[in-house]
């Protein structure tokens, strides 16, 4: 037991450490373009914010500090603090494949993954990355202090069921992005098909994540989640059934204030929640969703006047004089990455350039579909007229493999004549019809790589150029395709035989019958002519 004098000592080095981390992010200049202003202001406000990243890194200030700074830039170029209940598909809030629900032992919110209801064919990957994304983001914002166990509950579920392009951005976003907020991931019941999906899973996390990943069976899981807070469908005795409730994903909140570690952590007030910062309340509660309601649409009303005020008198066009689009961007269509393209020998890069064919200043950011494959430098800002932009776009280690599934949106709009400060509070409200938007495609030029290392050591045969050039990753993830593949021809297989037994069962019996009834038939011819012999 430690004794006061010692607690109060523990809790002056953690402020110090707080904020000494703190001075050293603030302290990275023209850096601090490439965060959201929101987190900058979490970062300045809120302790708890900036702890839980020390804490995640066992108090390492460097270590820390490039975590934080990869974290902020992700959910920049992410677009976190953008995202709302109304800008993510509506069907995959009613799917209910993903929702928090009760506690575990220790008081850790349960957020549960149901295997079996997803399938990864029928959704848009990066709405469902949105999704868990926006999940988590509110369970921390409306729940300071309290960690998340992820429970992935297996049952029932195929291969068809197992997303790893999925599950990898998950446990990117425990590891990287959402620091000390996993308490345990709960596999449920796995499949022995499935098995080799989470043996390769584990090669994606480090030591920390891996032990606190736990594979249960139904007579297991009462060691994490007691009977009572157990879905019935896992063996537990709470019989909820998951329902969409519109009203709770637009509750306001108030701030929350907690101790923690021996830190005081304000979080900052949101203006919008859902059902999963109200996991606490009655989904059947008329009175708190009434009044939930009315302070939504109170707060719709004064927002809508608020952008009005700031935006409607003066939307910009998106294109010049002339009919052109206001910017110019170069390459137009496609960004192809090149290992030559490399910063000192690095990870692959290419550079994007934005051209303002204007004489006014213009704004631009820069979005793409996997921002943690991606450091983009700078994604946002402004440009005088008549000049030009240069954003350095490198690909992070290990995702050569999915570049061609990625893409990149360019947004831009007219600043002149407004005053503002806050630009990314400024894409929030603005109008989408001021807004100008390119698409890129990305690919990776593999042939490009084998020549590139061909120049520098012609010494090198192909097959060793090939092979180093090869990600691990990509070798484990084909593996798993052609593992993936046969087992789905098998089960084909499989259920084609199942039919033919099936078929076969049904002719013996009508055989069996049939023969039954030819020989009680004969028997009785015989005993007929022996009972005419006997008389």
């Amino acid at each position: 037991m430690f004794s006061r004098e010692e607690k109060e000592k523990e809790k002056e080095n953690n402020l110090a450490l707080i904020e000494e981390l703190r001075r050293r992010l603030l302290s990275r200049g023209p850096e601090l373009q490439d965060f959201d202003e929101e987190d900058i202001e979490k970062v300045q406000k809120s302790d708890g914010f900036v702890w839980q990243f020390l804490i995640h890194q066992h108090k390492d200030i460097d270590k820390a500090l490039e975590m934080m700074v990869e974290c902020l830039k992700w959910r920049e170029s992410f677009g976190l603090n953008e995202i709302t209940e109304r800008n993510i598909d509506r069907h995959l809030f009613e799917i209910g494949f993903l929702f928090p629900r009760n506690t575990d032992k220790n008081g850790n919110l349960l957020l549960h993954f149901l295997a079996n209801r997803y399938r990864k064919e029928l959704y848009n990957i990066e709405e469902v990355k949105k999704l868990f994304a926006f999940a988590l983001e509110k369970l921390c914002e409306n729940n300071s202090g309290k960690k998340v166990t992820m429970v992935f509950d297996m049952q029932d579920a195929g291969f068809a069921n197992m997303d790893m392009d999925l599950i990898k951005f998950l446990i990117t976003c425990f590891q990287t992005y959402f620091p000390n907020v996993l308490e345990y991931l709960i596999v449920f019941e796995t499949p022995w098909i499935l098995i080799t999906g989470w043996k390769l899973v584990k090669t994606w996390m480090n030591s920390d994540g891996i032990s606190k990943i736990k594979f249960v069976k139904k007579n297991e899981i009462n060691q994490f989640i007691a009977p009572k807070n157990l879905l019935c469908t896992m063996g537990g005795k709470d019989d909820y059934v998951y329902k969409y409730p519109p009203q709770l994903f637009t509750a306001k909140t108030q701030n929350n204030i907690i101790e923690a570690n021996g830190v005081s952590s304000n979080h900052l007030t949101v203006n919008q929640t859902d059902v999963f910062s109200s996991i606490s309340l009655n989904f059947d509660d008329k009175s708190v969703i009434q009044q939930q309601q009315q302070q939504q649409q109170q707060q719709q009303l004064s927002d809508e006047a608020a952008n009005k005020t700031n935006y409607s008198k003066m939307i910009p066009s998106v294109q010049t004089e002339d009919g052109e689009p206001i910017v110019t961007i170069m390459p137009s269509h496609e960004l192809l990455f090149h290992a030559h393209h490399s910063i000192s020998g690095g990870e692959p890069n290419q550079i994007l350039k934005i051209k303002n064919n204007l004489s006014k200043l213009v704004a631009f950011k820069v979005k793409t579909t996997s921002p943690e494959n991606y450091r983009v430098k700078p994604s946002s800002g402004r440009i005088p007229g008549g000049e030009t932009v240069e954003i350095s776009v490198q690909l992070q280690p290990g995702h050569i493999s999915g570049v061609s599934k990625d893409k990149f949106l360019i947004m831009s709009t007219i600043l002149d004549g407004l005053e503002i400060e806050d630009l990314s509070n400024m894409w929030k409200t603005l109008p989408k019809a001021s807004i100008f938007e390119q698409r890129l495609r990305c690919r990776y030029d593999s042939s490009a790589t084998q020549s590139a290392e061909s120049d520098r050591d012609s010494t090198i045969s192909p097959h060793h150029i090939r092979t180093q050039d090869i990600d691990p990753l990509l070798i484990l993830s084909k593996h798993l395709m052609e593992f993936d593949n046969k087992m789905n021809k098998m089960q084909k297989e499989i259920l084609v035989l199942q039919s033919h037994i099936k078929m076969f069962i049904k002719l013996f019996i009508i055989f069996v019958a049939v023969s039954t009834l030819v020989l009680l038939a004969f028997i009785l011819y015989l005993s007929r002519d022996t009972i005419k012999l006997f008389f």
